[in-house]
């Protein structure tokens, strides 16, 4: 296994949900968006790069790597059209501004975020041999929770400010689970290399 891959793809990971959460909670559409898009390849490839390390639970961790591409589709898909629409500066009726809770593209978020949840959901189990691992585990399973948490408040109509208050919870618990994700495969390609 290429450790350095998965320790870049996993640092990558946590600047570009870093830098996607900050400008979308201070409201910075194109950079949002462009960042939002970026994070879709990295996070991708640090969740098959797990895939890839994991010898145990094969068929869990394929699931994981599924949800992870359907997020990666509908987020891909909805980000692309909206820097359409800004770029071209086209007006953008009711049912496809992001600004409205209602439009089109907020469905589409909550459902790839969702998608997101369920494949650090599934991952999360494989997480348990040390401290490192467990706090990846509970990092995981709290984005399970908001994931799941988004498309049901959503479904709800849950006040904007409680689906936003998610949003935050995620700034915060993803870069730290991508970060720690770099440690673990740091850890095990230090413990490989005192093998040989």
């Amino acid at each position: 296994m290429n450790f350095s891959f998965g320790k870049s793809v996993s640092l990558i990971t946590a600047a570009f949900v870093a830098l996607a959460g900050t400008t979308a909670v201070l409201e910075i559409k194109v950079p949002s968006l462009i960042f939002g898009f970026l994070l879709i390849p990295a996070f991708i490839s640090m969740i098959i790069s797990i895939h890839l390390l994991n010898t145990s639970h094969r068929m869990i961790s394929m699931v994981g790597v599924a949800f992870a591409s359907m997020y990666g589709v509908l987020i891909s898909l909805n980000y692309a059209v909206m820097l359409s629409f800004i770029g071209r500066q086209t007006p953008v009726p009711d049912t496809f501004n992001m600004e409205n809770p209602e439009s089109i593209f907020w469905t589409i978020e909550v459902l790839g975020y969702f998608f997101m949840g369920l494949s650090t959901g599934m991952l999360a189990p494989l997480f348990h041999s040390n401290m490192t691992d467990r706090a990846i585990q509970f990092f995981f399973l709290i984005n399970t929770i908001l994931g799941i948490g988004g498309l049901i408040g959503y479904w709800m109509d849950f006040p904007l400010t409680i689906m936003l208050g998610g949003l935050m919870i995620w700034n915060i618990i993803m870069p730290i689970a991508a970060l720690l994700v770099f440690f673990h495969f740091k850890n095990i390609e230090n413990s490989t290399l005192k093998q040989l």
